[in-house]
């Protein structure tokens, strides 16, 4: 989310009546997605997705699914409505990325299936190019 001027932006927020944004899951994500909800009632759709280590762009990374989605449940349950699966993997350079992305959206599914909490959803299409 945002970095740059975010009490501004929070209250263009509050102006506008948007009730959903769209991030990343990372620490600063969550603590402004929990400050967004508390305070104006906004909720995040997270977009997952760790990658491995390495110099540039860098495969997914399977191994890293149970610690994202740790950290979505301790810092930022209440503020999440869905969890969104990478998206535009195919623009990732992995000459493997049709099976990754479905190994890796499979994996988030039945991981995710597991948060005890009703009201997320979990969105998990794939952009497809013939």
């Amino acid at each position: 989310m945002y970095t740059h001027n975010y009490t501004g932006l929070k209250a263009k927020l509050a102006e506008s009546g948007i009730r959903y944004l769209r991030d990343g899951t990372y620490p600063a994500v969550f603590q402004r997605a929990s400050d967004l909800y508390a305070s104006l009632g906004i909720k995040t759709i997270m977009l997952t997705g760790r990658h491995k280590n390495g110099p540039g762009r860098q495969p997914l990374d399977p191994s890293q699914i149970d610690a994202e989605l740790n950290q979505i449940k301790t810092e930022a349950l209440a503020a999440t409505v869905a969890l969104e699966a990478p998206n535009e993997y195919d623009l990732s350079q992995d000459p493997h990325w049709v099976e990754n992305i479905k190994n890796y959206s499979t994996l988030l599914y039945t991981k995710a299936k597991r948060i005890p909490c009703s009201e997320i959803y979990l969105s998990l299409a794939l952009r497809w190019y013939p």
